[in-house]
């Protein structure tokens, strides 16, 4: 007569778990989607910011240009003329022989204004800067 043997239960339960390398798996692609949605964020912010000090340089830019133009009209010879002729100031231009010439060896400008050397009457090295 063959022996019973006694059933073990436990190995003929299903196994409703869920596989823990499924797990990390998912678990991986949730971490890397909101990673990668929080760097999209960043980056549309970074693009917004940058935008926005564009259209700030472009007003500096047009304030500096306009500053200049009212600097180089307020500096030319009549205006300064006309000042002091206001305030009521006998003044004259200096003789030739008491300005002071700079060389222009080194000198290097701004790429927004054009300018251009004049000699003077001598014809030496020296020059001064006039802008066009």
């Amino acid at each position: 007569m063959a022996r019973k043997t006694k059933k073990n239960y436990k190995k003929d339960q299903e196994r409703n778990v869920f596989p823990a390398p499924l797990a990390a798996i998912l678990a991986l692609v949730a971490v890397l989607s909101l990673s990668y949605l929080w760097l999209c964020g960043q980056c549309d912010a970074a693009g917004r910011r940058i935008k926005d000090l564009e259209k700030q340089r472009v007003e500096v830019r047009k304030r500096r240009f306009n500053e200049e133009y009212k600097w180089h009209n307020m500096k030319s010879q009549a205006s300064l003329e006309k000042a002091l002729a206001l305030h009521g100031l006998d003044m004259t231009w200096p003789e030739k022989r008491r300005a002071v010439h700079v060389a222009m060896n080194h000198c290097r400008f701004d790429d927004e204004a054009e300018y251009r050397l004049t000699q003077d009457d001598s014809g030496t090295a020296f020059g001064r800067m006039a802008m066009r």
